[in-house]
């Protein structure tokens, strides 16, 4: 079985390398990019099963890239759960709106968090 890529992008990088390092040890196959643009050319060319995206970065932040994920077809299958130090619930609405799927408040959460959201993320969906 071939292993679940992930990119992880995040501008703070003690959040990626944590993410990186716990999400490598379970074993996903994991790219890490600090900035959003350089994420979307790297996904261009390979694809990822799930992409973790910091809603807070300079220059296309995460919400934006978010959008243009799921507003591409080659893009609509790809898991995207965002990752934010705000607990505002009108940012996590609009990563809703833009096709996230989840969402992560870095304050709080921990390696077991971090895993219950990626396997939720790869979980069959239940048509509704």
């Amino acid at each position: 079985m071939k292993k679940r890529r992930i990119f992880v992008v995040d501008d703070d990088p003690e959040i990626l390398k944590l993410i990186h390092s716990v999400l490598e040890e379970h074993g996903y196959e994991v790219e890490s990019f600090d900035r959003a643009a350089s994420a979307y050319e790297e996904l261009k060319r390979k694809s990822a099963d799930l992409v973790f995206l910091d809603v807070d970065m300079p220059g296309t932040d995460g919400l934006e890239l978010c959008r243009i994920l799921k507003n591409d077809a080659a893009f609509q299958s790809t898991h995207i759960i965002m990752l934010t130090a705000h607990e505002d619930m009108k940012i996590v609405e609009r990563a809703f709106n833009f096709g996230a799927e989840d969402y992560l408040v870095k304050r709080i959460f921990n390696e077991d968090l971090l895993l219950q959201k990626v396997q939720r993320a790869f979980q069959p969906h239940l048509p509704q």
